[in-house]
């Protein structure tokens, strides 16, 4: 059902601006938010955690082309390892504090993310 909502999402951005850079944007903003909500579930990613959220991502968006792919690989092992680090930062002032500021920082970017589509 979420893969339904986003095909008719992007084909709606397709249609009224017909700007492909835009959608491969919203891409972009929907894979940095989905890796930032499955990495909370996990304290250590690891190269198989990355995998399996490609293989997730794919699902979603269908086939992509290998260069896509390598481009996922990346941006995908890097958002881990920012959001690692961020983690470890917020920890050391306490638990609490660093899981407010997480939803803080994730509603942001949802909200960001839906300000850039309109």
């Amino acid at each position: 059902m979420i893969a339904f909502y986003f095909d008719d999402l992007q084909r709606w951005i397709y249609i009224h601006h017909h700007d492909v850079y835009l959608m491969k944007l919203f891409q972009s903003y929907f894979c940095i938010v989905f890796v930032l909500f499955y990495e909370s579930l996990f304290f250590y990613p690891t190269w198989c955690s990355t995998i399996i959220v490609i293989i997730i991502i794919i699902i979603f968006y269908g086939g992509i082309g290998f260069h896509s792919f390598i481009h996922l690989i990346f941006h995908i092992h890097l958002s881990f390892y920012y959001v690692k680090v961020y983690r470890v930062f917020f920890i050391i002032i306490t638990d609490l504090k660093y899981i407010q500021h997480f939803h803080v920082s994730h509603n942001f970017m949802a909200i960001h993310c839906s300000q850039k589509l309109q």
